[in-house]
């Protein structure tokens, strides 16, 4: 008699399961496209570039390189030393890139300038 009632309340359970799973819909990436220019307004744009920067530097340099901003499509960066802002400026090129291709909705970056 126990197994009967743990039977129906798996077929219930999974039913349930089935019908709050929704399709994914066509207008996702629209959204997606909304939220990030709603963060890029509300200022959160400098840390998504930011998080792009870092995965561009070698891990023994990640965190000591930080975005202070874009203005006119120029990357404003500060480095916490030397070694850091050569390495910067040897890898501007790829920089500028992954950061227009990780974030086409953020303001194109066509130069960087290393502080």
């Amino acid at each position: 008699m126990k197994m009967e009632g743990a039977g129906k309340k798996s077929d219930d359970t999974q039913q349930i399961a089935r019908s709050e799973a929704k399709p994914r819909t066509p207008g996702a990436s629209a959204l997606a496209s909304i939220l990030a220019e709603a963060l890029a307004e509300a200022g959160y744009e400098d840390v998504l570039i930011d998080s792009v920067l870092q995965e561009c530097l070698p891990e023994n340099l990640r965190g000591q390189a930080f975005v202070l901003g874009v203005r006119r499509g120029v990357l404003e960066v500060r480095a916490s030393h030397g070694a850091v802002a050569q390495e910067l400026s040897m890898r501007a090129d790829e920089v500028t890139e992954r950061i227009n291709l990780s974030l086409p909705e953020a303001k194109r970056i066509r130069s960087i300038r290393i502080r």
